[in-house]
């Protein structure tokens, strides 16, 4: 089904990353070994959609608009997918046989449906990786979420670098207050986006863009130490932690930036400044 969802654009192009921000961020908490990797290695992990903290994530059911599903519509779908298959078919032939076909047809099967559901669940979980980050820095709800309340750090990656050296594809999460329908015409590369891209609105705060990767997945991937070009201290860090920081990540880039966030006195938001 998705064949077509990598459409390579050279990295020399005006389109390459068109819209993406060039530093991206992923909040963590330095009391977890895994997350510290990510400095003292110099490594990103991967996930599979089924280890994300969104039920919904990579199970979204994949499910057609059902105004689209007319005899008509049908018809022209099962021309275009026969002539896809073989371009030298006579049209009196598939007309033939499509009179045979249309009984046999399962699109308003509810079992036939369930199990392409779960059969493009289980594709997704088994050949995509994912590695999430957020648009910004001074993220309120993120450094409380993900940041031991504020105690932990934050990383800001080159994202031109590092979706060059993953070999991944990059693009924002969409939100959306209703599950998203595939349109019957609807090409393979937008069916992937809805199915992977588009979360419920009240994530919208996370500001997630994701990397999707088809080499990596369930894994750590190690990356060349100028990729990790930021990091961030929480408000509330332990001097002691900031020490071992610091000291992890210039030894992984000796021209790394550091900032330090802060608590606003006068409004609800979050301040960095550079160190």
């Amino acid at each position: 089904m998705f064949n077509m969802i990598v459409r390579p654009i050279s990295p020399t192009s005006k389109e390459f990353l068109k819209d993406i921000p060039p530093v991206l961020y992923k909040y963590r908490d330095w009391q977890n070994l895994n997350h510290q990797a990510l400095i003292t290695n110099g490594e990103v992990y991967f996930s599979s959609f089924d280890q994300l903290n969104d039920p919904f994530e990579g199970a979204i059911p994949f499910r057609y608009k059902k105004e689209e599903l007319t005899i008509g519509n049908l018809k022209k779908k099962y021309f275009q997918k026969r002539l896809s298959e073989n371009k030298f078919l006579n049209i009196d032939q598939i007309e033939h046989d499509w009179q045979t076909d249309k009984h046999k047809i399962k699109v308003f099967d509810k079992n036939h449906t369930k199990e392409i559901e779960q059969g493009v669940v289980k594709m997704l979980n088994a050949k995509f990786g994912v590695f999430s980050l957020c648009a910004t820095k001074n993220n309120l709800l993120l450094w409380s979420y993900y940041s031991q309340a504020h105690k932990g750090f934050c990383i800001g990656y080159d994202i031109k670098q590092l979706v060059l050296e993953t070999q991944s594809s990059i693009g924002p999460v969409r939100y959306s207050d209703t599950i998203p329908r595939m349109g019957l015409f609807e090409e393979a590369p937008s069916i992937f986006m809805k199915l992977t891209q588009t979360k419920a609105l009240l994530w919208k705060h996370e500001e997630e863009y994701r990397l999707r990767n088809i080499y990596h997945i369930r894994c750590a991937v190690k990356i060349s130490p100028e990729i990790v070009c930021e990091v961030i201290f929480g408000s509330k860090i332990s001097e002691k932690d900031k020490s071992e920081i610091t000291t992890a990540a210039s030894a992984l880039n000796k021209n790394i930036k550091f900032f330090q966030a802060s608590i606003n006195e006068d409004e609800f938001k979050v301040d960095v400044m550079p160190l």
